[in-house]
């Protein structure tokens, strides 16, 4: 091989590492999307080797966004409604992790609880009660921001003003403040 081919080769590599190197992915991750950068070449030979055609397309990711809460070990309590004046059997327990970030306003809560089953026709009112004869409907529960927030002893669950049965299914939808909200299915106990 002569020193002229030597340099051919060289320039070959350049070129091919420019073009690993431009074709690099480009990752924009704003508004959970990925922007991809793909870079086609046509040419056929090196030597005319002259453009680049460039096209992009953006992908959609699903994710659970850092200031979202997640709601664990739900269990529902079959049991008598709660009223105002009279706390009942039948609870609703949980935790709630909060976020780890987040943009949300520091006073974060749970605004609504809606639980119902194929024979409801209507969300029971849910109560806070502080003893067997005194409860407050719980249209605004705290939670932590950073941590768990535990509502999954008889004395921190919260309380349904409904007749709740064991034994039966039932959808639960729990809505926080920053407009997070954590749905599910649970079986009476």
């Amino acid at each position: 091989m002569n020193s002229g081919e030597s340099g051919a080769g060289w320039k070959i590599i350049l070129i091919v590492l420019a073009i690993i190197i431009a074709a690099t992915l480009s990752f924009s991750v704003g508004q959970n999307a990925i922007r991809l950068v793909t870079v086609t070449q046509t040419a056929t030979d090196i030597s005319t080797l002259t453009t680049t055609q460039v096209s992009t397309s953006t992908v959609t990711v699903t994710t659970t966004p850092p200031d979202y809460f997640q709601v664990n070990g739900v269990l529902l309590s079959s049991g008598t409604a709660s009223a105002r004046t009279v706390e009942g059997t039948a609870n609703i327990q949980f935790s709630v992790s909060g976020p780890l970030l987040t943009t949300a306003t520091a006073n974060a809560a749970i605004i609504a609880i809606n639980i119902s089953n194929s024979s409801s026709s209507s969300y029971p009112t849910i109560y806070q009660c502080s003893s067997a004869s005194s409860c407050t409907v719980a249209s605004e529960v705290l939670v932590k921001q950073y941590g768990v927030t535990n509502f999954n002893t008889p004395a921190t669950a919260l309380y349904i003003g409904a007749k709740i049965i064991s034994g039966q299914s039932y959808d639960y939808n729990i809505i926080f403040s920053n407009g997070n909200s954590v749905a599910g299915t649970v079986m009476a106990q």
